[in-house]
């Protein structure tokens, strides 16, 4: 049985299987055509794509209970976040990060930032560093 990740009702078949094709996370028909569902950035969207098409099941947007990660891949307990320059200029944005990332890690989950200009500037090179990375992880968790 599969749940909505924003109203948290329960979906159909059908309805995962579309939403995970086409919004990347299991969303019910209602939230699927509601414009207040976040869907992301289109820097998230394209990695998310790249790390689908190299073999991982990963989502965007999915809730963890305290915030929206924008691209979750929880088989590997691993959370990418896209930001902007303004997470590395604004402090009260690195505070509210760390504490983000903290609240994954008690959960089990790692994070790891990568910058929204690098995906726009060289993505080939950002993608296969992280798809290289994520090979590192699913290696680490089967020891």
């Amino acid at each position: 049985m599969a749940w909505c990740n924003e109203c948290e009702r329960d979906i159909t078949t059908d309805e995962l299987e579309y939403s995970e094709k086409v919004f990347m996370r299991p969303l019910c028909f209602h939230c699927q055509h509601d414009s207040s569902v976040s869907k992301g950035t289109l820097q998230q969207e394209i990695l998310c794509r790249a790390l689908r098409n190299a073999g991982y099941l990963a989502y965007m947007e999915l809730f963890d209970g305290y915030k929206h990660i924008d691209i979750a891949i929880p088989d590997l307990k691993l959370n990418i976040e896209v930001d902007g320059l303004h997470h590395i200029y604004n402090r009260k944005q690195r505070l509210a990060d760390k504490k983000r990332a903290g609240y994954s890690f008690s959960k089990g989950y790692d994070t790891y930032h990568v910058l929204n200009t690098l995906i726009d500037n060289d993505f080939d090179a950002t993608a296969k560093q992280i798809i290289t990375m994520l090979a590192k992880q699913a290696a680490n968790l089967q020891q």
